[in-house]
């Protein structure tokens, strides 16, 4: 039975905070996706970030924090890069990978489904991460028209890569559909691990994954 005692106001306070200085870059819409993308971002630095963290671990949730910070700048281009770049490194961090390894991605994809496809759920999850990093690819490597002048060209960019209003409210639930699904992965492979970085702090856990995740999280804990 959690306790009726709020401990989580500190959380609160950090959040409300990091979206004040978030907006301070632009106004953003969307602020109840905004607030459910923050609490995963802190669920994922709790789980990963100690004192023994590997540069795999910091750079994820560093990439987390600058996709963050992209939503404020103007460059779907910059945005689908860092994207792709934390997809990569939370595949490094979940199979537990040493500072030197140089698993090239397809290779790091396979080990992942090797690793953890062995249920419904996980299945489900690598398939959509797979499907996530390819429309990143799609997006960073599309083909240039090469018989277009320098200036041709770099008007095609600005139209291709500037962000408008519409298309960064997309953004902001592709990022918040991301670690939505990061979290039920994390729930189903390691529920110990879980319940042993928020050991006494279920309800903060509660409060950061959600009343439906926590449930899920409990079932496969027991």
């Amino acid at each position: 039975m959690l306790s009726k005692y709020d401990s989580c106001t500190d959380i609160k306070k950090e959040i409300h905070t990091y979206m004040q200085m978030l907006n301070t870059y632009k106004n953003l819409k969307n602020e109840q996706n905004l607030t459910g993308i923050v609490k995963r971002i802190l669920f994922l630095k709790t789980l990963f970030l100690n004192g023994q963290s590997n540069h795999y671990n910091k750079f994820m949730i560093y990439d987390i924090l600058i996709l963050m910070h992209c939503l404020t700048q103007n460059s779907r281009r910059n945005f689908y890069n860092i994207y792709r770049s934390f997809i990569e490194n939370f595949i490094r961090v979940i199979l537990e990978l040493p500072d030197n390894d140089n698993t090239g991605v397809r290779n790091l994809f396979a080990k992942l489904r090797s690793q953890y496809g062995n249920s419904e759920q996980t299945i489900e999850f690598i398939n959509f991460i797979e499907g996530e990093y390819g429309k990143c690819c799609e997006y960073v490597h599309s083909n240039i028209n090469a018989g277009l002048s320098v200036l041709e060209y770099y008007d095609d960019i600005i139209k291709t890569d500037e962000m408008n209003n519409k298309q960064i409210c997309r953004l902001i639930k592709n990022i918040l559909k991301l670690v939505q699904e990061i979290t039920l992965f994390i729930i189903y492979i390691s529920p110990e691990f879980i319940d042993s970085a928020f050991y006494r702090k279920k309800q903060e856990l509660k409060y950061l994954i959600g009343e439906s995740n926590y449930i899920i999280f409990r079932q496969n804990l027991e």
